[in-house]
């Protein structure tokens, strides 16, 4: 049944507000419509209560969570009716919005938006009037004379749950710009506004509730992440403006409207310390109407807002100089040097080789001490090239039995000191502490803890590594921890990461001295975070070795991760954000250790007293973190680490996937054929290379279809030989099918991954798939990974740099056939596949420009199951333009109603031949 109106409500973890939502639109005086609520994976009994509604006008459509652009777009592809009306999942109507809607359709048939006005209700239950500006005094309805004008001095005259817009215009503008997470509505009523009148009326027609809980908007107030340029409407209207699509009476508005936002960013840029950039849109602000509130920022900026700051950091200052001043008596600590072996003075066959420094703090830990020493002996390294130096930090084990085995099997060549202190000083001081016992011509530090066994080649891959990278100033080299990766990012192309664990880590020696050795008023947890930033703020690299394993045998369980308050992670987070981050960082840790402390979740002990604890203790380190800002306040400046709650940097999902740890054999292994199509884009196509060289995988063959002319073949020459690779040229652009095909065809292994040319993988993403595939090849013929979308803007071709604008997390879905035949959740580079697959059921349908991974994955589903791996081993680029994200999108929509159509029957069909299981020109 078609209905006049399709009323799209998304729904994210609104148990609370959902069926007030719908029971006003349920008593609507214009009953002619169908609701579409579109559930983006909540976690709550949200979608329970839309189901227990027995109405048969609502349908629940349920989705991966992909944010409110999202399922708004996906609520208007199911929807029916002419109109879209548009509500959110806390807020209500009135019982005529509709009707006084339907009024002005029949007014104003013209019009591109139709909308009521609205209250909005606040926390303390009030309801006020939005404040309308540049609208004709109530009681009046018609077309708003000037949009732009109206929305620059007030509120939005429409907002998403007063919108209505005739179906046809909605998707004519694109709909909601899903790359935005923030003023996606703001993007949409401007796209329209610039190409249609807005009808509007000033009977009440909605309640804006500002006083629901988990708000979109309440979340991105607090975020400093994001950017005056991240407002996806600003982009939409300069494009507009450059491209004189803009009527002529509404150009000065639209500019206006620009230069009040840009006043609005500012001063949140002068809230939150980031003065440059606030400046930067003063600047560039030229305004006519609000040149006073430029003015007050201004103002606020240059005298009032550092004043406060002044007073601020004042009051800390002198509260942690009390603390400072009355310490608890000192008492210097004793240490005892037990030479256990002494290195012999010899000259040296391998004399490029340095000469290493092995440094072990151990606490307690004597039983896991003697695998990690018998793992140095088994190096392949010189044993004459290295020294060992243990700190025993107050164990209380005898160690030191521990310690002679070594000496024993030691073939006299590696020396091993122990130092013994009466109190555990913590892990960063005691590294300072064994700095003082490290022979003068040692020339890197291997930092070991004792809970790691090397592999026989770990410790020459870092070396190897710390060469070929010293001269662009690589100063500090991380091995790959297994079975468990460390799951934080670092760069697939140039391995460089944000700060490296000390668990094992090779660094320079004069890098070391020259920033001082590890901060000691950091005793436990992140001193290793520390160390790193303070690398980097001295302008040194850091890089992440995949090659160079270690194996922890620490006894970690995968199911019980949470904060050890214990460890002090909460008072060192106070004191890494008083060191390196802005004030508003300190708040925002504030706010959210004290919700932390009132809230105290189950996994936690005893722990308020703790955390009591820790808050307070964290006064005394104010000084000392003043004193660094002062004495490093050049370098500073051009440093800004990034806070993630409770957490330092960005993280990738897949933390605790076992990885293998044994030694392979690279004949004994399964030959990977990675098929990796270009269009001549040389930047991109060198990145994508570069990423399958760092593949820890070994047995890799690579071909490359260039889908045009000769481009490529002299740089893959010259700068791949290493690479096993196929080089084709087409001559012509045949297209991503053919070239697919080409591929295949060309290829040799015995599984097949694809590899679009923006595309990267992470450094073990063909080994876990091949390990994964190969434990179930009974049973499961494709594997298939997480990825990152990471929208990316090219600012130059040669030499190639770009933008990138986040990493989004956009497919985690289970294996579901059915969910399949809806849509794609496996980004063509991460699945990997047996090639019998490719035997029986084909390679890519050439009649498809777009989507024809999609279509290969529904053929491949039936015949195989496929099974998921919880790890993001990839990511694939989009372009950040809006133009270029709509025409993909439009050619997007075009191929998946094709591949919808052609996969449209029932699963009812018992017999399916070769051939049509190839084409995929069945239904299923």
């Amino acid at each position: 049944m078609k209905h006049t109106v399709s009323v799209i409500i998304p729904l994210y973890n609104k148990e609370n507000e959902i069926a007030r939502t719908l029971n006003s639109v349920l008593c609507q005086t214009f009953q002619d419509f169908e609701i579409i609520v579109v559930d983006d994976d909540s976690s709550d009994k949200g979608p329970a209560i839309v189901k227990s509604f027995s109405d048969p006008r609502i349908t629940l459509i349920e989705q991966e969570h992909r944010g409110a652009s999202y399922a708004r777009n996906n609520g208007v592809n199911h929807a029916t009716g002419e109109y879209i009306a548009l509500l959110d999942a806390d807020d209500e109507w009135m019982p005529n919005h509709l009707e006084i809607i339907n009024r002005l359709f029949l007014q104003f048939p013209g019009a591109g938006m139709y909308a009521t006005a609205y209250k909005i209700q606040t926390a303390d239950g009030k309801a006020q009037w939005a404040n309308y500006k540049y609208i004709p005094d109530s009681p009046w309805e018609g077309l708003i004379p000037d949009y732009f004008k109206s929305a620059a001095f007030g509120h939005l005259p429409v907002n998403a749950s007063t919108c209505v817009v005739p179906k046809k215009i909605f998707l004519e503008v694109g709909g909601f710009s899903e790359n935005s997470w923030w003023g996606e509505d703001a993007d949409l009523f401007g796209k329209i506004a610039l190409k249609y009148p807005v009808a509007f009326s000033w009977e009440l027609g909605a309640i804006y509730h500002w006083d629901a809980k988990n708000r979109m908007c309440d979340t991105f107030n607090s975020t400093t992440s994001l950017h005056f340029e991240d407002e996806p409407f600003i982009r939409t209207a300069r494009i507009a403006l450059d491209r004189d699509e803009v009527p002529s009476e509404f150009i000065e508005s639209l500019h206006e409207y620009i230069a009040k936002r840009e006043i609005n960013w500012a001063r949140r840029y002068t809230y939150t310390g980031r003065y440059d950039k606030a400046w930067a849109l003063l600047n560039r602000c030229n305004t006519k109407w609000f040149t006073k509130e430029k003015r007050n920022v201004l103002f606020y900026l240059k005298y009032r807002y550092p004043l406060v700051l002044l007073l601020m950091d004042v009051r800390i200052f002198l509260r942690g100089l009390i603390t400072h001043l009355f310490p608890s008596l000192k008492i210097k600590n004793g240490v005892q040097s037990i030479q256990l072996f002494s290195p012999l003075q010899r000259l040296i066959p391998t004399a490029k080789l340095p000469k290493i420094a092995v440094i072990m703090v151990t606490g307690n830990s004597g039983n896991c001490i003697k695998d990690a020493l018998a793992s140095i002996l088994r190096l392949d390294y010189p044993h004459d090239l290295l020294e060992v130096i243990v700190i025993g930090n107050a164990s209380k084990d005898h160690i030191e039995q521990a310690l002679y085995p070594f000496s024993q099997d030691n073939t006299g060549k590696t020396g091993i000191t122990f130092i013994r202190d009466v109190q555990n000083y913590g892990f960063g001081k005691a590294v300072n502490l064994a700095m003082q016992e490290v022979t003068a011509d040692v020339q890197y530090l291997l930092l070991l803890k004792s809970d790691c066994n090397l592999y026989k080649d770990t410790l020459n891959n870092l070396v190897s590594s710390a060469f070929s990278t010293f001269d662009r100033e690589f100063r500090m080299w991380e091995c790959r921890q297994l079975p468990y990766e460390h799951p934080k990012y670092y760069n697939p192309v140039t391995l460089e990461t944000t700060w490296s664990s000390a668990a094992c880590c090779l660094i320079e020696r004069c890098a070391f001295e020259k920033v001082k050795g590890f901060d000691e008023n950091i005793i436990s947890s992140i001193e290793d975070v520390d160390f790193s930033w303070r690398m980097r703020m001295a302008g040194y690299h850091l890089m992440y070795v995949p090659t160079a394993r270690v194996l922890r045998n620490s006894s970690i369980d995968p199911a019980r991760i949470g904060v050890t308050m214990d460890d002090y992670p909460l008072l060192y987070g106070y004191y890494l954000r008083y060191k390196f981050g802005s004030f508003r960082d300190v708040v925002r840790y504030t706010k959210s250790f004290w919700s932390l402390f009132f809230v105290v979740p189950e996994n936690f002990g005893s722990e308020r007293t703790i955390l009591m604890y820790q808050f307070l203790k964290h006064f005394i380190l104010i000084p000392y973190a003043l004193h660094f800002r002062i004495k490093e306040k050049e370098t500073s400046r051009s440093f800004k680490p990034l806070f993630l709650n409770h957490d330092y940097e960005l993280h990738r999902p897949g933390a605790f996937v076992a990885q293998s740890i044994e030694e392979s054999n690279r004949n004994a292994l399964p030959k990977v054929s990675i098929i990796v199509r270009t269009i001549g884009r040389k930047g991109f196509l060198h990145e994508a290379l570069t990423s399958i060289r760092n593949q820890t995988y070994p047995n890799i063959e690579t071909i490359v279809v260039e889908d045009g002319m000769d481009t490529m073949h002299e740089m893959i020459q010259s700068q791949f030989k290493d690479l096993e690779i196929k080089y084709v040229a087409l001559g012509e652009n045949h297209g991503r099918s053919y070239a697919g095909n080409v591929g295949i065809e060309q290829s040799t292994g015995n599984f097949l991954r694809f590899l679009d040319e923006d595309d990267l993988l992470f450094a073990h993403s063909v080994e876990i798939a091949v390990r994964c595939i190969t434990k179930n090849l009974e049973k499961v013929k494709l594997v298939y990974d997480l990825a990152y979308m990471v929208p990316t803007k090219v600012l130059s071709e040669n030499p190639f740099h770009y933008h990138e604008y986040g990493h989004i997390l956009m497919h985690n879905e289970e294996f579901n056939r059915e969910n399949l035949l809806n849509h794609n959740y496996i980004p063509i580079q991460c699945a990997l596949f047996d090639r019998h697959l490719i035997e029986k059921c084909g390679g890519f349908d050439e009649s498809l420009e777009a989507l024809e991974d999609w279509d290969m994955w529904i053929r491949y589903s039936m015949n195989t199951d496929f099974q998921k791996i919880p790890i993001v081993t990839s990511l694939y680029r989009i372009s950040s333009d809006p133009i270029a994200h709509e025409k993909r999108k439009k050619l997007h929509d075009i191929f998946r109603s094709r591949v919808k159509k052609k996969y449209s029957s029932t699963t009812s069909s018992s017999s399916i031949t070769s051939r049509q299981l190839k084409t995929g020109l069945y239904s299923l």
